[in-house]
């Protein structure tokens, strides 16, 4: 695929975020997408309204199944250069992290929605590599700090480069050809058919919607059996779009992961939340 042809978008961008909106220092009008807005809490409203309507339209993709890790910048990276200019303020540099961070949310609820993948993360770790290895992501996408991103396929160890549209809709089908570029379907049945658990422990309380799933192992193997095994056992599937048969798609949400002593556990919650 020729990702060249989406390079004239030469606007800041971080992890699959585009920022649509501007701010003079010094000033007190907040401008996002062509609107001013006299205070933050304005703007930042707005921010959710425009996203809310945009992840609405996203469209059920191609499904790859794994895991995708969205690294966000620490809280001192993003506000300073590239992704601020100027000197702002503590409560300016406040509105900034607020601003990027519901960005990331959103981001996420998209990514979800199109139903890729197994499971999106987004977070702030030191060493997003290390992180995403250890825990079992398939994907990891990275933030160059220049306007574009590396998005890695870390079971095939090959990665793209890219910068993504304003819309959510063409962020998402940027993202499916890079993910379909590294041949996922073949290799995702590999990774499952690859891992044998042990020590598995299982419990879901069906009036909360939650569990957990402790299984003995790290890294893609273990993490991609774990996420098949609580759709299957919590009935969390669903009829993809276009296909004949039923796939763990995007009907739970991990909540938390941990490795401790060997053990992988996974905490999840079949009650999906809406963005807005």
């Amino acid at each position: 695929m020729d990702f060249k042809k989406y390079l004239f978008y030469n606007i800041k961008v971080y992890m699959l975020v585009i920022l649509s909106g501007s701010l003079l220092f010094g000033c007190t009008s907040y401008n996002i997408s062509g609107k001013n807005f006299s205070t933050m809490d304005g703007a930042l409203g707005y921010q959710k309204i425009m996203y809310k309507e945009q992840i609405e339209a996203v469209k059920s993709s191609q499904y790859f199944g794994g895991s995708i890790f969205i690294n966000v910048p620490s809280d001192s990276l993003l506000t300073q250069p590239p992704f601020v200019t100027g000197d702002p303020d503590p409560a300016l540099r406040n509105y900034f992290l607020t601003l990027y961070k519901q960005d990331f949310k959103a981001v996420k609820k998209a990514i979800e929605k199109s139903n890729m993948f197994d499971s999106v993360k987004v977070g702030q770790v030191d060493s997003s590599l290390n992180y995403s290895t250890k825990y079992g992501y398939r994907y990891l996408a990275v933030s160059k700090g220049d306007g574009s991103w590396i998005i890695h396929d870390l079971f095939l160890g090959v990665n793209r480069v890219a910068r993504f549209p304003k819309n959510f809709s063409s962020r998402i089908h940027l993202l499916e050809s890079i993910i379909r570029e590294f041949g996922t379907i073949k290799n995702a049945e590999q990774l499952l058919s690859e891992y044998i658990p042990s020590n598995e422990t299982f419990s879901f309380d069906e009036a909360t919607g939650k569990g957990t799933l402790s299984v003995d192992g790290q890294g893609i193997q273990t993490r991609y059996w774990m996420l098949k095994k609580i759709a299957d056992l919590t009935g969390a599937k669903k009829l993809h779009s276009g296909a004949n048969k039923h796939l763990p798609e995007q009907l739970f949400t991990v909540l938390d992961e941990q490795i401790q002593d060997g053990l992988f556990t996974i905490k999840f919650d079949t009650n999906v939340a809406s963005y807005y």
